[in-house]
């Protein structure tokens, strides 16, 4: 899908030091860092209602003993301008300034290949019909925003040639895609989604 492009990504503050980079695995993910970015009052997408978001910390990366379990998926986005730089997409939760990697939960009877791809289009309004995939980067795991479940990630690299979008989930994401250089490595909201695009980059570069 043509369309012009969007102007360059420009972070909206300084990503802040950490005291150590996650190291999550698709079993046992270790506990990080938490972020220091103090966040504006925005939709937190996981209670359902408009809240301050907190930083997240070690915490979110520790099991505790008496939560069930929940599956999801999502993955990057990418493409190359008219320059043959490679950008790479990604989402807003409302008006909150960190960016995510678009994702959700995997519906019975759906592939999480199937549930990345309609986690894309709900939340960057880039259609599941012009995503192909690249590769898949395995899992990663750790506790829901408001801590009620365990969720593993499923994630994925796609390639688009589509640039613009509008989300059809308009409660939680009324942004279209934030195209960013890829070797930009924004800081994200999630600390392990910060850690997987850094640890990917290169694989990255190489698929596109």
């Amino acid at each position: 899908m043509a369309g012009a492009q969007p102007p360059p990504y420009t972070p909206s503050h300084s990503p802040q030091p950490t005291a150590h980079s996650p190291q999550p695995t698709a079993h046992s993910p270790q506990p990080t860092a938490h972020s220091q970015h103090a966040a504006p009052m925005t939709h937190n997408p996981e209670l359902k209602t408009h809240h301050p978001m907190t930083s997240i910390d070690d915490t979110w990366y520790i099991r505790p003993s008496d939560v069930r379990d929940r599956t999801s998926a999502g993955g990057f986005v990418v493409r190359r301008d008219n320059n043959g730089t490679v950008l790479v997409a990604f989402a807003r939760e409302g008006d909150h300034e960190n960016l995510v990697i678009p994702k959700g939960g995997v519906d019975d009877g759906e592939t999480t290949e199937d549930a990345a791809k309609r986690e894309i289009e709900e939340e960057l309004g880039i259609l599941a019909a012009n995503l192909t995939t690249l590769t898949e980067l395995g899992t990663r795991a750790r506790l829901t925003y408001n801590r009620r479940y365990w969720v593993t990630t499923h994630y994925f690299v796609f390639i688009t040639d589509q640039i613009d979008g509008t989300p059809t989930d308009t409660k939680r994401h009324w942004h279209g895609p934030t195209w960013v250089p890829l070797d930009d490595s924004p800081e994200l909201f999630w600390p392990e989604q910060t850690k997987l695009f850094a640890d990917n980059i290169e694989l990255i570069r190489s698929l596109v």
